[in-house]
């Protein structure tokens, strides 16, 4: 019994507290949302070059709005004061490419922690959902 104490104590120390209440989309639409899909201007394809502090910097890999062009360097940051509602929070991390979703259609990117479409690229709707985007914006072209 007292193994057993110590080894779920050790467990409990090992994981991160949102790690214990936090839950992510398991299920993903096959295609994003239609209210997603008309705001393709507000989603960037994003490698992360460079994080400090709460300041992340990337290049842009695609071109999804208008106002967007491969290449660009851009500053994201999270939204302040944000309620988490039991999701897990994005940790984007340096030299992976993700798709984000901004409040606004320009950079500096300001974006939800706790987005579920918020999704690196290694995600099997990462493909998918930048598609739709891309056909969003030809339609509107």
């Amino acid at each position: 019994m007292r193994r057993l104490t110590i080894l779920l104590l050790a467990a409990f120390l090992a994981c991160p507290p949102y790690a214990l209440a936090c839950k992510m989309l398991s299920q993903f639409p096959e295609h994003l949302p239609p209210q997603n899909v008309k705001q393709y201007a507000h989603y960037f394809v994003v490698k992360i070059d460079g994080i400090r502090g709460e300041t992340y910097r990337g290049t842009l890999q695609d071109a999804l709005g208008p106002d967007q062009a491969v290449g660009q360097q851009v500053v994201i940051h999270f939204m302040a004061s944000e309620k988490a509602h039991a999701v897990c929070p994005l940790i984007l991390r340096e030299g992976k490419t993700y798709l984000l979703r901004s409040q606004s259609p320009n950079p500096p990117l300001l974006i939800s922690r706790f987005d579920g479409y918020n999704i690196a690229m290694g995600h099997e709707k990462f493909s998918v959902y930048v598609n739709d985007l891309k056909d969003a914006r030809r339609a509107n072209n």
